[in-house]
């Protein structure tokens, strides 16, 4: 199979591959989501990368006239330890499902991604680190950069954890006596004994078509504006959340939980997917009502829908705190990379990052980063 290699600049471009990057991914089971389609890159782009005055650099491979390889990517900068050094990254805006990462491929995925590895360091005079964010460990990707690759050196280092729940196959009954917390159960049905007995009225409404999903928002935003987070902190978000989620409303690709006492919000999650797998985004509680535990009570009524829907998966995504951890079947471990070209500034931020930095942490006792993992490859 004959593969060309091309990077997408210009919005132009990138719009002009909408249809064909949707199609790719709904082909493939490991990225039919929708943090994986064209609306997730291009309004996260928009939103929180163009005002950066940062240029996106989407490589795709084709084969002929067919799509078979996408990898979406973006030039920024950073300062570390009074360096600044040009980026190539993935476009995390920090409310992206930290489950896995971009990457799309047909049946001959080895040559897909040695095409996409060449363009990748084809165009090394334009950045000095490659930093690949919390891919999981379970990926192809995740494995494909211990493969030998000459001119390149690596950091790896430990990236989140994120805690899911695996319901197919399970009853709700199996899966809360195995797997539930037991305790928040008996807080939900004392606060609603609490709540009824008050003669105060409660219920979780589910906000996912397309008349309803920017009321839903308004509700998420009400509830984090009284939460320990505080409201958004700029424009970006709102607009991010109003725009994609009526995009993906329009394909039953997205679900916005808020538990309503009375007529006043008191706890909300935004959540996306389709195929029966779904993933946690954010998520917030009002503090007035904090010793209600009105958090953990809508986590438990989304998962009794998960299973009146038949819902195969549910990624809290994120961190391994305890409320995730308590409900959950398994964890997906990842890692974060730092690629390193022969070019000098590279190869003097790697020697940095691998020798100086922690030498004089060392003459200073600084403590040591207790989840630094190297990885060496000879230039």
């Amino acid at each position: 199979m004959v593969m060309n290699t091309r990077l997408i600049t210009t919005e132009e471009e990138l719009i002009s591959i909408k249809d064909s990057w949707n199609c790719l991914v709904r082909s493939n089971p490991e990225t039919s989501v929708p943090f994986f389609s064209w609306d997730w890159f291009y309004f996260s782009w928009l939103y929180f990368v163009k005002p950066l005055d940062w240029q996106f650099a989407v490589i795709i491979v084709e084969a002929g006239d067919q799509l078979v390889g996408i990898l979406p990517l973006v030039f920024g900068s950073k300062k570390s330890a009074g360096i600044i050094y040009r980026t190539l990254s993935f476009c995390n805006v920090g409310i992206i499902p930290r489950n896995s990462v971009y990457w799309l491929s047909g049946a001959d995925v080895d040559s897909i991604f040695d095409a996409i590895v060449c363009q990748i360091f084809e165009m090394k005079q334009k950045w000095d680190v490659l930093e690949l964010a919390n891919i999981s460990n379970e990926t192809f990707f995740h494995n494909y950069w211990f493969k030998g690759h000459s001119g390149m050196a690596m950091i790896q280092t430990k990236g989140l954890s994120s805690p899911f729940a695996l319901l197919e196959g399970l009853t709700y009954e199996q899966y809360f006596s195995k797997y539930g917390n037991k305790d928040a159960r008996r807080r939900f049905k004392r606060n609603t004994e609490r709540f009824a007995a008050e003669n105060k009225r409660w219920e979780m409404k589910i906000f996912e078509s397309v008349n309803d999903i920017q009321q839903g928002i308004d509700l998420a935003l009400a509830v984090r504006a009284a939460s320990w987070k505080g409201a958004f902190r700029d424009e970006s978000y709102i607009k991010f959340y109003r725009e994609l989620f009526g995009v993906l409303a329009q394909r039953s690709e997205v679900l916005i939980p808020v538990l309503m006492l009375d007529d006043i919000p008191i706890a909300s999650e935004f959540i996306t997917g389709c195929n029966g797998c779904y993933f946690l985004h954010t998520n917030d509680y009002d503090l007035r009502f904090r010793e209600t535990a009105p958090g953990i009570c809508l986590l438990h009524n989304i998962l009794i829908t998960a299973f009146e829907r038949r819902w195969k998966l549910f990624d809290f995504t994120g961190d391994d705190y305890d409320y995730k951890k308590d409900s959950n079947t398994g964890i997906r471990y990842h890692s974060t990379f730092q690629i390193f070209h022969n070019g000098f500034k590279s190869r003097f931020i790697y020697s940095a990052k691998t020798f100086w930095l922690p030498l004089f942490r060392k003459i200073l006792r600084i403590p040591q980063p207790n989840d630094f993992i190297k990885k060496i490859k000879q230039f």
